[in-house]
Parts: structure tokens; C-alpha cells; sequence
């Protein structure tokens, strides 16, 4: 925006605050004082303060800008004189009295325009005396020509009246005025056609009045009318000592009649200096001050109620057939239930991602454009929706229509595509600011009737249609949960917006229709959603902001403690929260879950041994979460590697892992290194498909594989205390476990040309190691407890350095020395090493046949 010349007139910022004022919806207000006649537009609001000096209260940091920082504050002056002198040269003309207040009222809307291009939070407008003439003919005006004037009627959330006229002045007369003044000011000319509106109660004045309450009716804007206790300096205003002081503005006049909305309030002041105040102590700017707050902390309330009257209004007005349309869309569909079924945020939470810049980079976006926002499960993913969509943070335009909806599983009415697209369209349509939204849906109602509820690819023609209507403006639509739609209908979701978002389809369909989207990263949207990830479609992953997460959990941990726990003493809270928040990997659900124990038998937990066992002792409520969550896994490698987590002694590295699940899944054994390696996952990716195949519930750190919390490993080996059908919960043998791992080493160790991956030197005294070397280990198997560990262990050292060779025994170079061999055989050091206390466990229970593999690879090489 370029810099408008400096002048008295128009428009002038006083305050702004750039930090706090960051563009989004609800976060900023326009504030703008409008001076009455005779009156200089920068001193109008000043007073005198303790010491003489003058003191702006719409200024001073003590004051306007402190009570209200998020504020911007503006003036606005005019030429407002309403006399000059005769020695001077004649005016040309004076407007004329029903016009002045017109043209002042024109030049206020232009101004707004100006300044508000492209902004719409909302305005809160002050004025004295005349001046509210002129705020409420630009009112009007702007009510009745809303598309011409940005609507700032719409945004205005209160005003506040300083010895408004709306009834006219009372005390001297126009013309007794006009001779009060030429008997002492011989040369002063009156310009009656400036006075008159103010001065006498008049038809016009009536019309004004009554026309903006009219208006009010539809929108009752909260109103505070100031009115004047004490008398008016007449004569020294007027400059004629024989006029007595008077009331000018009293209160009959300077309140417009008790209805919704409008406040009165005197204050002990005449009416030149109602509006001007001595600092931030004065009674009459304390007053004034809470008025103003007041309106500022309603004005999103106002706002949102106002929105809703409009669109009740307009539902009112819709034939029976748009109706029944309306109806159907909207069937079963409760989407605002839905939204509020998941918790809203705690104060201070979330602001991580609002200060994200892919956010603000998706938010601010003038073009149609895509954010997924994809994190594990109990982040808190729907209840960042929730805020974003109430507090109206998905857009920085109030003009904007947000559109949402909550997918669930679990819920057959919630995980269908066409219910999404139908439900956002219900909303899109009672929203619709250029009334032509209905007419394209009619057209398809009338040729698919209700069937078009579920038809999902005339719905998402019609969101299209909607989309590129001419004045459409901004359209958001909000999926929560899209991994809890079902998979074909997600599938059919993805594709539209692949096909949307395409080259093709941006340049030929502009609009600015933008979606935001949160899920579980699983693979089956993550795949479909990198093909097209680009400049207008972002990706926001919150394992990468997994701290600022676990900060926003210490927060809620401080917000619920002494809601939940304020029978417990301060000492016990205190140590229940610090531990609470020394627990890793924590997340909103388990948090939730836990404050549920504490709540349902709060007698449990008097002693601080029992606080102690229990936070010791994590709660399984959990189960079922985590039942739902594997429930929806069908790949054939999700329970053979919770099978090697469960048996692994030490963490799993990725490398160790990604062999180890390879290789128990194999159909045939591998019959050399390189074959091996040939049939790994790909290294970069494996973390990311580990986690799918479990569902999310495990995690890396340093490089090793750990589950996210000691509570899915108890969930999967320990058997169900109640009653209930379960398919994956204590389903897990240990036994069972060893068995798979040790099956992974000894097939590992038996490929025939491991040695082909030796390609580190022997040093200068190292002699060829056979392989059949690990035939010792026949005899150590049939051993049992701590002595065959250690023997194990011992022999596995020796062999490092111990060479032997004969005959056709086939040989391999290899140096046990640090992490050399993780390089090359990333495999071979867990194998080698836990080889012999898997096979023990798994040998206590079931039987012979791991023994008789053991054998076996013995026997192929005797030692």
C-alpha cells in the first residue's frame, strides 16, 4: 500500500502494534475517532494532564494502547469550521445543510476503504458530537450499499458517543446564536448551513437517526452514549459575556432510546471537554476505558452471532425445495457435534503451529492451495482443529467460509467421502455470499434427487462449481482424521485432490479453494500424498516439532492438576506433576487416560505409596486404543516385528531390525549376503514403513527401535483382565517371540557366502576362522542358564582371533572389533552374540524343533 500524503484530513494511524497485530481473524480490532465540529482532528482528544501538558488518551502508552494492545488506532479529521472571518475573501459556496453531513460521511468510507483494503477484523468507532452524525450517515449508507463500501456497517462491533446530537442541541437557537456572536464579533461569519443540522431538531435529523436504528434492528451493534452533567463555558466559547453557560448535548438527546445493545452513562464533565481526559487515573477515562475493553472482548462473539442471524435470516427466505435439498445434504451430519466431541485446547497450547511458517505459508496463500498436517496418534491433531476452526485461525478474512468435518472410525455415518463432501457442501451452502451456490446444486438435486447425497463425484463437481463462482472469494475446507475414512473412500479423496491440485487442473479452474487435512502418517496416504506435494501443497510433520508437543503437554499437566487433584496435597501434586512430566514419549492420550484413573477412585490414591505405585504401575485403559489402532493393520509383518521387538534383549538399530524382519519373513533361505541385501526395505524409508506396519505404536531413538511407551509391550504380552473379544492384546508368547529372532540369527549365520561382505583385511597375524567354528555352538545349546551365556559370549571373543583351516571348509576373514562389521554385516554381531539366549528362552517351552535346526546347521558344518 503506498503512503498517503500527510494531512489533517482523512485518516491518520496513531497506534499500531506490528507484533501483536499478525492479520488473523480475531487476533486485531480497528479502532477510529471521529471528531465533531469546530474541532482540530489531534488535539480534540486531549486534556490537560497533572503538570499542563496535553495528554492524547488514544496516544498515550498509558493509556488507549495500553488497555487495548492488539488495537489499531486511527482518527479521522474533515474540514469542520463553522465560521471564518469577513476580512478574509468570501467563500464560494457552503454546502448545503441536508448534504454537508453526506459528503463527510463519503469521505469516511473512502478513507476505510483505503485503509482496510484486503483487512476485515473488526471496528470499533468513537465520535463527539457532530461527528457521531457523521459515523452514523456513513453507517447507513454502507448498510444499504454494502458491496460498494467493503461493508464496514458488517464489521463495526460497538460504538461509543461522546454528546452525540441525535435529537439536536438544545439552549440558544440558530439564530440567537448568530446574533449572540455578531454583538461581539462583528467580523466573524456564521455559516448557519454547517450549524444547522445539529442545532435545531429537524426533519432531516429525524430521517438520519431512524434510518441507522432501522438498519441497527438487523445488526444491534452495542452502543455506549457518554452524555454531559455539567453546563457548558457558553460565553466563553461564544466569546459574549452575557450569555450564561447552558447544557448543550443533555442526555434525552445525547442517548438514543433504551433497546438491545445500547448503554448510558454520564459523566461529570460539560460538553467541550466530554471526550478529554487528564491521564489514566481520571474517573471519567476509567469509565470510558471498560466500555471500550468491553466491546473489544466481544467483538468475536458479537461477530460469530451476527453471522448466524444473517444466515438464519436467509435460511428463512429459501423455497420449500431448496429446503428439502438442505435437508438432505445435511442429513446425519451433525458436524458441529462432531467438532466438539474432541476437547478444546488449554490457554497457551498450539501456538507452536501458528507461528509455523508452512502454516502461515498455507494460510496466507492468495491461490488455491493444500496443507496436510500429519503426526502419530494421541498428539492432539483434532483438537488443533478444533481451536484453528473456532477461533478462526484457518484464515486471516472474516469473508472467508471454513467448511470441516471430523472423520471417525468406528462410525459408519463418519467414514464415508460423499458424507464429508455433503456435509461441507450444507455448510458452503447456508454460508454462500453470492446466492448462486443453491442454483448449482439444484440443478444436479433435480437430476439425481436424494441419491445426490451420496454420490460423491457430482458433490465434488458441485464444491468446484461452488468454488469458481464468480465471488466465491476464499472457500476452506477442514478433514480431520482423513486415516479414519475408509481406505477406498480415502483413496478417492486423494485422487481428487491430485487431480485438482495438478498443473492442469490449477490453471484451468482458478479459485481459492484451499483444504487442510490432519492424519496418521501411514503409508497409505503418506505415498499417495508425496506424488504431489509442491509450493501450493505443503506437508507439516509433528514428529518434527515432537518438543514444542511435549511442552504443550507440561501445560496441560499444569492446567488439569489442580482441577482434577485438589484433594490431594500441594507436596503430592507437586510430585505427581514433575513426574508426569518426566515420562517420555508422552502423549495426550495417555495423559488423558491416566487423569481418568486418578478421577474415578480418587480414594485410592490418599497415601503417597499408593500415588507412588500407581505412577509406577502406568494405567492399561489404553487397550482398547491401542486394540483399534492394530485392528486397521492388515500387513503380514506387523505381528513379526512386534514378535523381534518383544524378544530382543537390547533395542533393535535399524539396520539389525530391517535384516532381522527380512529374514523371518523370507519364503525360501537366502543363499548369499547380496541376495540378502537384494531383498532388504530400502534404508532410508524403513523407520517410516516400520511404523506403519505397527500401527505407529513404535518409534526410533538414536537410531534404535523402542515401542512409544512401556504400555504397548505390557499390552501385547499380558492377558486381559476382563471379558471382551481381542485380537491383538496379550495374543504375544514370549516363547513364541524368541523363537522368530532366533530363527532369524541361525539362518543368517548359515548363508553360504557370508563371507562374500569380508572385505575388511585380517591383520598380518590373523589366520582364516572356518565357519564350522560355529558348530561349537551345538554343544553350548544344549546348555542352559547363566554359564552357558558366558560361555557363549567367551567363545564367540576367542573365535575372533583363532584361525583354522581344512580341506574344503569353506573360510571367512572377519575382525570382531568395534561397529567394523555393522558396516558391511549389520546383522552379524546381534546374531552372533544373541543367538544362544534366544534359543534358550524359546527352548523352555517349545520342545525340540528349534534344537533339531540347531543341529542341522551344526551338522552341515562339523567342527
Amino acid at each position: 500500500m503506498s503512503a498517503k500524503p500527510p494531512s489533517t484530513s482523512g485518516i491518520k494511524v496513531l497506534y499500531e502494534n506490528v507484533e501483536d497485530r499478525v492479520g488473523r481473524a480475531g487476533q486485531g480490532i480497528d479502532i477510529v475517532a471521529v471528531h465533531g465540529i469546530g474541532a482540530d482532528p489531534d488535539t480534540t482528544w486531549s486534556g490537560k494532564g497533572p503538570t499542563g501538558e496535553r495528554v492524547n488518551w488514544l496516544v498515550d502508552s498509558t493509556m488507549l494502547p495500553k488497555a487495548v494492545p492488539n488495537a489499531r488506532i486511527m482518527r479521522f479529521g474533515y474540514k469542520s469550521n463553522w465560521f471564518g472571518s469577513r476580512k478574509n475573501e468570501p467563500q464560494n459556496t457552503h454546502p448545503p445543510k441536508k448534504t454537508l453531513v453526506s459528503q463527510v460521511a463519503d469521505m469516511l468510507l473512502r478513507d476505510l476503504e483505503y485503509y482496510r483494503r484486503g483487512i476485515t477484523r473488526p471496528i470499533i468507532f468513537i465520535a463527539h458530537s457532530y461527528g457521531g452524525l457523521v459515523l452514523i450517515h456513513a453507517l447507513r449508507s454502507s448498510f444499504e450499499n454494502r458491496a460498494e463500501w467493503l461493508d464496514p456497517f458488517g464489521h463495526t462491533v460497538g460504538l461509543v458517543f461522546f454528546g452525540t446530537p441525535f435529537r439536536g442541541r438544545q439552549g440558544l437557537s440558530l439564530q440567537q446564536m448568530v446574533e449572540a456572536i455578531a454583538q461581539s464579533n462583528p467580523d466573524i461569519d456564521i455559516y448557519p448551513e454547517t450549524m444547522a443540522l445539529s442545532v435545531e431538531e429537524n426533519p432531516y435529523l429525524d430521517d438520519l437517526v431512524n434510518r441507522f436504528t432501522t438498519a441497527r434492528l438487523k445488526y444491534p451493534i452495542p452502543i455506549w452514549c457518554f452524555y454531559e452533567t455539567e453546563p457548558s463555558p457558553v460565553s466563553r466559547v461564544l466569546g459574549n459575556g452575557g450569555l450564561r453557560d447552558d447544557y448543550i448535548v443533555p442526555q434525552n438527546s445525547a442517548c438514543l432510546d433504551i433497546s438491545l445493545g445500547i448503554e448510558r452513562a454520564p459523566l461529570e464533565r460539560h460538553h467541550y471537554n466530554l471526550q478529554k481526559f487528564s491521564g489514566p487515573e481520571d474517573k471519567g477515562y476509567i469509565t470510558v476505558e471498560k466500555a471500550i475493553v468491553n466491546l473489544v472482548q466481544g467483538a468475536e462473539s458479537f461477530m460469530k452471532n451476527s453471522l448466524e442471524r444473517e444466515n438464519a435470516q436467509k435460511h428463512d427466505q429459501k423455497s420449500p425445495e431448496e429446503l428439502k435439498l438442505l435437508a438432505i445434504l445435511a442429513a446425519g451430519h451433525d458436524h458441529e457435534t462432531s467438532k466438539n466431541f474432541n476437547l478444546p485446547k488449554v490457554k497457551n497450547t498450539c501456538e507452536w503451529f501458528l507461528e509455523d511458517t508452512t502454516f502461515r505459508s498455507w494460510r496466507d496463500s492468495v491461490e488455491s492451495s493444500f496443507l496436510w498436517v500429519s503426526a502419530g496418534p494421541g498428539c492432539g491433531k483434532s483438537v488443533l482443529s478444533r481451536s484453528l476452526i473456532d477461533e478462526g485461525q484457518l484464515s486471516t478474512s472474516d469473508t472467508s467460509i471454513v467448511c470441516y468435518y471430523f472423520f471417525k472410525d468406528g462410525d459408519e455415518t463418519r467414514q464415508r467421502s460423499a458424507n464429508a463432501i455433503s456435509a461441507i457442501l450444507h455448510q458452503l451452502l447456508i454460508q454462500d455470499p453470492t446466492d448462486d451456490f443453491i442454483s448449482h446444486a439444484l440443478k444436479r438435486y433435480k437430476n439425481y434427487g436424494k441419491a445426490l447425497a451420496t454420490n460423491f463425484s457430482e458433490l465434488w463437481s458441485l464444491l468446484l462449481e461452488c468454488a469458481t463462482t464468480l465471488g466465491a472469494g476464499e472457500i476452506v475446507c477442514a478433514l480431520d482424521a482423513l486415516d479414519e475414512c475408509k481406505e477406498e473412500d480415502r483413496n478417492i479423496i486423494i485422487d481428487k485432490l491430485r487431480e485438482f491440485f495438478s498443473g492442469t487442473r490449477r490453471a484451468s479452474r482458478p479459485c481459492r479453494l484451499k483444504f487442510f487435512i490432519t492424519s496418521r502418517p501411514y503409508d497409505t496416504i503418506e505415498r499417495p500424498f508425496g506424488s504431489f506435494i509442491s509450493p501450493f501443497c505443503l506437508r507439516l510433520d509433528g514428529d518434527n516439532h515432537s518438543a514444542a508437543i511435549s511442552e504443550d503437554i507440561d501445560r496441560v499437566i499444569d492446567h488439569e492438576i489442580p482441577k482434577r487433584m485438589g484433594h490431594f496435597t500441594k507436596e503430592n501434586r507437586q510430585r505427581i506433576s514433575e513426574r508426569l512430566k518426566g515420562i517420555g514419549n508422552r502423549t495426550y492420550l495417555w495423559l488423558r487416560l491416566t487423569f481418568c484413573i486418578f478421577s474415578q477412585n480418587p480414594s485410592d490414591y490418599d497415601r503417597p505409596s499408593d500415588i507412588e505405585a500407581l505412577l509406577n504401575n502406568l494405567p492399561d485403559e489404553h487397550a482398547k486404543a491401542y486394540e483399534e489402532i492394530l485392528n486397521r493393520k492388515k500387513s503380514k509383518y506387523t505381528r513379526v516385528l512386534f514378535q523381534l521387538m518383544l524378544a530382543a534383549k537390547t533395542p533393535l538399530s535399524v539396520d539389525e531390525a530391517n535384516y532381522a524382519l527380512t529374514l523371518a519373513t523370507a519364503k525360501t533361505p537366502f543363499s548369499s549376503h547380496s541376495m540378502l541385501k537384494g531383498a532388504l526395505w530400502d534404508t532410508g524409508s524403513f523407520i517410516s514403513t516400520a511404523k506403519n506396519f505397527c500401527g505407529l505404536l513404535i518409534d526410533f531413538h538414536d537410531s534404535k527401535l523402542s515401542f512409544i511407551h512401556q504400555t504397548v509391550r505390557e499390552f501385547l504380552i499380558d492377558c486381559p483382565r476382563e471379558y471382551g473379544t481381542w485380537h491383538w492384546r496379550g495374543s504375544f508368547k514370549l516363547p513364541e517371540c524368541h523363537a522368530v529372532i532366533s530363527r532369524s540369527c541361525i539362518d543368517y549365520l548359515s548363508i553360504q557366502k557370508l563371507d562374500d561382505q569380508a572385505v575388511y583385511p585380517a591383520p598380518p597375524n590373523a589366520k582364516p576362522l572356518r565357519e564350522c567354528r560355529w558348530g561349537i555352538g551345538w554343544r553350548i545349546l544344549e546348555e542352559t542358564g547363566r554359564r552357558a551365556r558366558r560361555r557363549a559370549r567367551r567363545e564367540a571373543r576367542r573365535e575372533a582371533s583363532r584361525t583354522t583351516s581344512t580341506g574344503n571348509c569353506r573360510t571367512i576373514s572377519w575382525i570382531l572389533v568395534g561397529n567394523i562389521f555393522r558396516e558391511t554385516l549389520p546383522f552379524l554381531l546381534y546374531a552372533s552374540i544373541s543367538r544362544i539366549t534366544h534359543y534358550e528362552e524359546q527352548h523352555l517351552s517349545t520342545g525340540n524343533d528349534s534344537l533339531e535346526e540347531a543341529r542341522k546347521l551344526c551338522l552341515r558344518h562339523p567342527g
